[in-house]
């Protein structure tokens, strides 16, 4: 089997969501943050033909970039302390043993997709807007991340919570008639992937983040419980 490109750059993605990986059986892919704030989902091309665990999953990407086209294949390896999977990483000439891990020590979210609730808002946010957000809450070094409706104007801001007279950058991203305010930490909404989405909000403070792009991959990301919806 080989890893298309696509799939190794969802996989160095996912590595900033968590270190670790467990692949399930099939074509999806699926991670979440170690304290259960964020979580991603996405089908790719591969199917995987048996699970398996990744404890360090950046450091098997910089093995395989090791490799021009290289194949992955699964086998066991006899050791001292008794039999290990191993992930044969390979071209015509070179090959790599990289050692699985088991999947208890790794974080992974449950199998099934979540069950979002009914939005109460939705709109579309275009990569423009969202990469200048993540900019400026990185430039600014700006904590918190903000999804506001005022009854007319969606916007999305950089921003210090507790501190009002902080920097603070805006920008415009749709039109509502609801009033909320859905606040994320910064350190989530940046580990989106570049791309456009249709984003849909629930007062129950998750928002799930669909992206519309090429590559079809969903985020669930937790609003911090001082949001606000309807007030």
């Amino acid at each position: 089997m080989k890893l298309s490109a696509n799939t190794v750059e969802l996989l160095k993605s996912f590595s900033n969501i968590n270190p670790s990986i467990f692949v399930r059986e099939g074509n999806i892919l699926s991670t979440c943050s170690p304290v259960k704030s964020i979580y991603a989902r996405t089908s790719v091309e591969e199917n995987f033909a048996k699970p398996f665990a990744i404890y360090e999953l950046n450091k098997f990407l910089g093995i395989v970039s090791l490799f021009e086209e290289p194949t992955l294949s699964f086998s066991d390896r006899m050791t001292p302390s008794g039999s290990v999977e191993n992930i044969i990483i390979e071209s015509a000439t070179e090959k790599y043993f990289f050692t699985c891990a088991d999947p208890s020590m790794v974080i992974s979210p449950p199998e099934k997709e979540l069950n979002f609730p009914s939005p109460d808002v939705e709109f579309n946010l275009n990569q423009s807007a969202l990469q200048k957000v993540i900019r400026a809450s990185n430039i600014g070094q700006l904590p918190e991340i903000c999804i506001t409706g005022n009854g007319s104007v969606i916007e999305m801001t950089s921003t210090t919570v507790k501190t009002p007279t902080a920097d603070n950058f805006k920008v415009a991203v749709g039109e509502t008639d609801k009033t909320f305010t859905m606040i994320f930490k910064a350190d989530n909404i940046i580990k989106l992937i570049s791309s456009d989405y249709n984003v849909k909000l629930s007062s129950k403070n998750i928002t799930k983040f669909e992206s519309t792009s090429n590559v079809p991959v969903v985020f669930y990301i937790a609003a911090e419980p001082s949001s606000k919806f309807g007030e």
